[in-house]
């Protein structure tokens, strides 16, 4: 990947990423054929698999990997913030998360009231509903 990067780096930012031999460009198509085959060749329901993985997959590792949500959006071409929705956090980020806020002491009087009110009301509807 990285010796096609480098000798396709003459050609314009704006042009598309990958050629075909025939000097054709790679079209969505092809790609959705290529991960839906990797997808049944390595045991996985090929259908739930298409380029828009690819986007999603793309918009969590440059989270990942530390990039502003600004150059996440630019390199998706996204024009709104739909981005967002595709950036997942890995399992043990996310158990690590919920721990560290559920460890949190309440910041003030009235949020510890606040807490205090939601938890009443989240039981007495528990407790209504059974």
């Amino acid at each position: 990947m990285v010796r096609y990067l480098h000798s396709s780096s003459q050609r314009p930012l704006t042009s598309p990423l990958f050629v075909r031999n025939n000097g054709r460009f790679v079209t969505r198509d092809h790609v959705n054929r290529f991960i839906k085959q990797l997808a049944s060749l390595t045991g996985f329901e090929p259908q739930r698999f298409s380029t828009h993985s690819m986007r999603a997959g793309g918009a969590t590792s440059l989270s990942l990997l530390g990039y502003s949500p600004a150059v996440i959006q630019q390199l998706g071409r996204w024009v709104s913030d739909a981005y967002l929705a595709y950036i997942r956090l890995p399992e043990d980020q996310h158990r690590e998360a919920m721990l560290r806020m559920a460890s949190l002491p309440p910041s003030s009087a009235g949020t510890r009231a606040a807490a205090a009110r939601a938890n009443n009301d989240v039981w007495g509807r528990l407790r209504r509903d059974l």
